[in-house]
């Protein structure tokens, strides 16, 4: 049979030996040639993993190899070359296609490919997605970026570039975090940008979902990257209009739940408005009620004594109860080294996937309200998770991380305790906040600030067992101890060094407003705190502005500057 004995090892051979016509000598060589096939596959599973796939040698060589190898793996110990040397020369787990199903071995991909695009496309699967994962788990929604825009990458041109720019520019700033865009990150961008243009220029009806995917990375490219335009910004709140407004996104609200997400954090990083004036709403929160149902006691044994306690005072309202537990949960399976369990889908099939204000709602109070310690605890638990999912990453690179402490820096100065546990609370929310400036270096400024604040409000945190002991009792992960006590303690010799600290603190709100608060304990009145609840009710019933319009033909314009 020729095909048997074909000695091209690359070439595929097509059988059909089961039929009826064929000999039995006939047979006995198919299943002769099949044997071999499978002999020469189990050696080279014996192969290291990063062995390449195109090195391809005869049986009598591949033989000759494996026992050179097995060889030369009992007499190494004696050998002068360090296992370092060994390990650096071989290549990248990148360069492996079919064993480890890490590139596209079909050369399949939409859009024209450049040296980088393997390599950014696997970080885009290994690295971006699951690093939202403690994000997704918290509010509990489905990862869009494997359901929704992976698919998308893979088969439209402009979402394609848009994408690949957008995972390197992440992977330069784990780099080089100050450093600026490179030219392939900048070719990739420009080629999106391009595609839209044209497909923008011939556009008949409603945008498909691939030129939303593509400004939106495109706009996550001008934040990363601290731009001031917001066109961008303004072009996905365009292109969603287009396609009929957020309801009419699809897949059972879950685009609508990233975009909704994607828009708040960048609001809380930049300081710009939102881009989806209309997605506030006026919910009335449910809070505990004596006596509690079997249900919400269930809910509290979850929780550390330190949330537990607060919440029995009624002071956190039900839909903080249930992110609290969902987070407690996770932790206490990440210190029993548990392996997550495999949840499909976090919402049944008859439901759509709340937004982010659906799942909690006080994210939408300004800085001086009633409800600022609860989005303040949701902002430091969204950090937590981040730093409890890598204790070692930093993820200064994720916008929800840097909206989540940027609110924080500005906001806690505000926020009021009004008994010891909700004291002790914000003592770790603000060890949280400042951990995650303290992972910057040189050490941030911002951390200087907070930490100035921090150590004139809650004099008792000058000592780390006051400090630590107070935490203990919330959300406490022992591979964050070292991080929490190194930034802790560059804070207080900051704040030890300043040669004088005037009797008030001038801190800003999340409004922008510049005031002045006194260092020590403080107190909230009810009066005090009644007037500003009615103020926010005032400030939500107000009539909504609305950004400056933007046309498709100036949205265009726009696009055709980058």
């Amino acid at each position: 049979m020729p095909a048997a004995r074909h000695k091209d090892a690359n070439a595929f051979t097509f059988l059909n030996y089961d039929h009826p016509d064929h000999s039995a000598t006939h047979r006995r060589l198919v299943k002769s040639h099949i044997s071999s096939k499978y002999r020469a596959a189990i050696r080279q599973q014996a192969q290291p993993r990063y062995a390449l796939p195109h090195q391809t040698r005869n049986s009598e060589e591949e033989d000759k190899l494996l026992k050179s190898r097995r060889k030369r793996a009992q007499t190494s110990f004696g050998s002068h070359e360090s296992p370092h040397s060994r390990w650096a020369r071989a290549p990248s787990p990148l360069e492996v296609s079919f064993n480890g199903l890490r590139t596209d071995p079909f050369r399949s991909l939409p859009g024209q490919e450049t040296p980088c695009v393997a390599e950014a496309l696997d970080y885009y699967t290994q690295a971006i997605s699951p690093l939202l994962e403690p994000l997704f788990l918290t509010i509990k929604m489905a990862n869009p970026l494997m359901v929704w825009m992976y698919p998308l990458v893979l088969s439209h041109e402009g979402a394609y570039h848009g994408a690949v720019a957008l995972s390197l520019a992440y992977l330069e700033k784990t780099r080089a975090p100050t450093g600026q865009a490179s030219s392939e990150v900048t070719f990739h961008q420009r080629k999106a940008a391009s595609i839209l243009c044209d497909q923008l220029a011939d556009l008949r009806g409603p945008p498909e979902d691939g030129m939303l995917m593509t400004v939106l990375a495109l706009a996550y490219l001008d934040v990363l990257y601290r731009k001031d335009r917001i066109a961008n910004r303004k072009g996905l709140a365009l292109i969603v209009a287009l396609k009929g407004g957020l309801d009419n996104l699809g897949l059972r609200g879950l685009v609508k739940a990233f975009l909704v997400q994607s828009d708040y954090f960048w609001m809380l990083e930049t300081g710009a408005g939102t881009i989806f004036p209309f997605t506030k709403r006026n919910s009335r929160r449910a809070y505990p009620q004596r006596p509690f149902r079997d249900d919400l006691l269930l809910l509290l044994s979850t929780l550390p004594p330190g949330f537990a306690a607060i919440a029995r005072r009624g002071t956190f309202g039900l839909d903080i109860i249930r992110i609290l537990s969902r987070v407690s949960t996770s932790l206490k399976s990440k210190i029993a080294k548990l392996p997550r369990p495999i949840e499909e889908d976090p919402v049944s099939d008859d439901q759509d996937y709340p937004d982010l204000f659906e799942v909690c709602a006080c994210l939408q109070s300004s800085a001086r309200t009633e409800h600022s310690l609860e989005k303040n605890l949701i902002l430091a638990v969204i950090i937590f998770g981040f730093d409890m999912h890598n204790p070692n990453g930093s993820f200064s690179r994720v916008t929800a991380y840097r909206g989540s402490r940027q609110e924080l820096t500005r906001s806690l100065p505000f926020t009021q305790a009004q008994n010891p546990e909700e004291r002790a609370c914000l003592i770790w929310i603000m060890m949280i906040a400042i951990r995650s400036w303290g992972l910057e270096l040189p050490f941030a400024a911002q951390a200087i600030a907070l930490g100035r604040s921090f150590f004139a409000q809650y004099p008792e945190a000058r000592s780390w067992d006051t400090v630590e002991s107070a935490m203990r009792f919330f959300f406490w992960y022992e591979p964050l101890a070292d991080g929490l006590r190194s930034s802790w303690l560059q804070a207080l010799n900051k704040y030890e060094k300043e040669p004088a600290r005037t009797s008030s603190l001038a801190v800003t709100d999340s409004m922008g407003i510049t005031g002045s608060r006194k260092p020590g304990p403080v107190s909230s009145p009810g009066g005090k705190a009644n007037d500003e609840s009615l103020q926010e009710t005032i400030r939500d019933h107000a009539v909504v502005t609305l950004p400056p319009m933007l046309t498709l033909d100036t949205y265009l314009t726009e696009v055709r500057m980058l």
